[in-house]
């Protein structure tokens, strides 16, 4: 017969089965590969917005607005009229007003996406002061790690912030100015330190995503950069197949990159299961058992953890 031992300490010996079934982000399942995908609203002031998106497939796309739900008015692709792509970034600025409703619509190939009918809003801010230039840059690669990863979209977060997005150009350079950032209301300027951390994503739709993060004072160097493809797991502790490890031990995953920390989580499985939480610092997962109830068998006494099925994506 075994016995319940509560929060000791054993010479236990600990399998450790990282095995990644690790691939590229999958593009979500669409009736209609010109659906739009992913559509977020950023870089709103007073005069213009941006509209971008992703698709399943090349497209052309572009943006029906106006005043009213009438629309009347389009605005285009950054890349110009006709491209066709799988990532889509539309700047709308054709004599637009400050603090002023705005309704649109998504066109997306052959898909008209007008939100059921009811169409989409976003409102302008009002008009501030000219900002000073604060301008930070990166460099966003294909999983290769050398190829540029042109016309990926970069979003650009610091705390609560708007968000601000721009495209990455052929040399896989991308740059914002930080300057003109705004709450999230639209309505003042954001305040921020050159200590401040810039959260970055990169989306590449078929090409993948990555994200990252640093200082704004690194980042008005050179950001770090960015690469599609997917992660690997660079370190963990305990080591694999360690042995004298005490059953309560934090388990931590060293990841090759910057991780969709929920679905990090949801992924991560333990034989036989055991109860904890969860912490991340930067790139490293750390699973933190509650009060450890372990079986010992009278003979042999050796216990098998063995992580396995670990899959997450940026």
């Amino acid at each position: 017969m075994g016995r319940i031992i509560r929060s000791k300490v054993f010479p236990v010996v600990v399998a450790l089965a990282l095995m990644l079934a690790i691939a590229p982000q999958a593009m979500p399942a669409a009736v209609d590969a010109s659906a739009p995908l992913e559509h977020k609203v950023t870089n709103v002031n007073d005069v213009s917005f941006t509209v971008s998106w992703i698709t399943a497939s090349d497209e052309e796309g572009y943006v029906e607005y106006g005043t009213t739900a009438a629309l009347g008015s389009t605005a285009h692709d950054e890349r110009g009229a006709g491209t066709v792509d799988d990532t889509h970034h539309v700047k709308v600025d054709g004599g637009l007003l400050p603090n002023t409703l705005y309704y649109y619509d998504i066109i997306s190939g052959e898909t008209r996406d007008n939100n059921g009918g009811a169409h989409y809003r976003t409102i302008t801010g009002p008009t501030l002061e000219i900002p000073q230039p604060d301008d930070i840059l990166g460099l966003v690669f294909k999983n290769d790690g050398t190829t540029p990863a042109e016309g990926a979209i970069v979003y650009i977060r610091i705390g609560s912030s708007q968000e601000l997005s721009t495209l990455v150009e052929s040399s896989g350079w991308w740059g914002v100015n930080l300057g003109g950032m705004r709450a999230q209301d639209y309505q003042q300027p954001f305040p921020y330190t050159a200590t401040a951390h810039v959260s970055l994503f990169a989306q590449g739709a078929a090409d993948g995503t990555d994200a990252g993060t640093c200082t704004v004072a690194v980042a008005r160097v050179q950001a770090p950069d960015l690469k599609f493809g997917p992660p690997t797991v660079t370190a963990t502790s305990p080591p694999d197949a360690d042995t004298d490890v005490p059953v309560e031990t934090a388990i931590e995953v060293t990841f090759s990159k910057y991780m969709n920390t929920a679905s990090a989580e949801a992924a991560f499985s333990i034989s036989p299961s055991v109860s904890g939480s969860f912490s991340w610092g930067s790139s490293i997962m750390t699973f933190t058992p509650d009060a450890v109830q372990v079986s010992i068998w009278s003979k042999g006494q050796h216990l098998g953890f063995q992580y396995y099925d670990l899959y997450s994506r940026c």
